[in-house]
């Protein structure tokens, strides 16, 4: 059922990543944007769902674009209240938010500009991405590396709670 779950998902992922850019830091996390990466002035900043994030340019190790050489076909719709540009959702959007996570809404796992740059909810605030590993490990009962291979390649925290939730419920169900 696992390879037959992944052999489906597989081609939604590159989908979902092909026109993605890839900021990758110094200390080893990445975050995928949705769209586009971009250095102004002394920062790097990414769309990700609507929003700009920004980041400082001396946390960051290298940006990978992975724009195909295709233009998009879907063309963006105009919001006719704010005039703003808003992207039609993907073939993927809703797969990993079927439950409502708790408090995590809006939260990121990884921000740098955070004197505790690891978040895995409200309360739960870490300096390393060990420690956050480790946190989620005690918050599933599940190991260290279970955690790292099953929380997805996402830097929200709702999608990593749900992503981990999914797998955990997957191997309790068999």
């Amino acid at each position: 059922m696992k390879k037959f779950l992944a052999a489906c998902l597989f081609p939604v992922f590159l989908a979902i990543t092909a026109d993605a850019d890839i900021i990758y830091f110094k200390d080893g996390m990445k975050t995928i944007c949705q769209d586009k990466a971009w250095e102004e002035n002394d920062q790097v900043k990414c769309e990700y769902a609507g929003w700009i994030l920004t980041y400082q340019k001396s946390d960051v190790l290298r940006i990978l674009k992975s724009r195909s050489s295709k233009p998009t076909t879907e063309p963006a719709i105009k919001n006719p209240k704010k005039d703003q540009v808003k992207i039609p959702p993907g073939p993927a959007e809703g797969i990993t938010k079927q439950i409502d996570p708790k408090k995590t809404k809006g939260l990121t796992f990884y921000d740098p500009r955070r004197p505790y740059k690891y978040w895995t909810d409200h309360n739960s605030k870490h300096k390393s991405y060990k420690e956050a590993i480790q946190a989620l490990s005690l918050k599933y009962g599940r190991s260290p590396e279970w955690i790292r291979n099953n929380m997805g390649q996402t830097n929200d925290l709702s999608e990593i709670h749900q992503n981990l939730h999914t797998h955990q419920s997957a191997e309790s169900s068999k």
